[in-house]
């Protein structure tokens, strides 16, 4: 057991690792939770709740893809019983920040941006602590317009040929829409969506849902 630390005047007890980690990210601007090893929530703090629309005793102890339902932004689901991230997170690999849509009551999902911090085996049941960050979609959309007015388009025979369809996916996936959102806006199905999403990507030869509003804004396709 640690000892107490003597500053001269008074011992002064050790702080606890529960209250070292509490003390550490309750001050975060960010939404933060902390994780065990089955991925269950020991901890959050007031922005995680309000990012997830959940009361915090709607939060403590449950599995984090429970209240986190992340997707990718094209819509599939991440946060599930067999998650990626889990997995890599129980052999100790690290895992590089990711980002993902969470659903919200609006109807339009959040794009999120999250980093996994490993902790110090002190902070027993705590393994792992999440910072999730709100993406700006409109500031990134407006940083990309700008760049695409400064830079140099490809010449029109050049560009990729989208039918009409697609062009409109692309311009509500630049809003931030998801895939089900769309196929309701659109009134198809959100099968039919996620295949116009897989041309789009062929067409422009990207991978993901940011690279194609990036190559859109910067040859002016939207």
């Amino acid at each position: 057991m640690a000892e107490p630390i003597n500053y001269g005047r008074e011992a002064v007890p050790p702080i606890k690792p529960a209250e070292q980690w509490r003390e550490l990210f309750a001050g975060v601007a960010d939404a933060a939770c902390a994780v065990d090893a089955e991925q269950r929530i020991q901890w959050s703090n007031d922005a995680f709740a309000r990012l997830c629309q959940r009361a915090p005793e709607q939060i403590h102890g449950r599995f984090c893809r429970e209240v986190i339902c992340g997707h990718t932004l094209d819509g599939q689901r991440l946060c599930g019983g067999s998650c990626l991230v889990s997995g890599r997170l129980a052999r100790r690999e690290p895992v590089e920040n990711f980002d993902i849509a969470m659903p919200q009551a609006g109807g339009v999902p959040v794009w999120v941006n999250v980093g996994i911090l490993s902790a110090p085996r002190s902070w027993n049941p705590v393994t792992h602590v999440f910072v999730l960050r709100p993406v700006n979609l409109y500031a990134i959309v407006n940083r990309l317009r700008g760049a695409a007015h400064h830079g140099s388009a490809a010449a029109p025979d050049d560009l990729p040929r989208l039918t009409r369809r697609e062009r409109e996916i692309l311009r509500l996936l630049a809003q931030g829409h998801g895939a089900h959102a769309i196929a309701q806006q659109l009134h198809i199905s959100a099968l039919t969506v996620r295949n116009h999403i897989r041309n789009i990507y062929s067409h422009l030869g990207v991978r993901t849902r940011a690279e194609a509003i990036s190559f859109a804004f910067r040859h002016c396709l939207l």
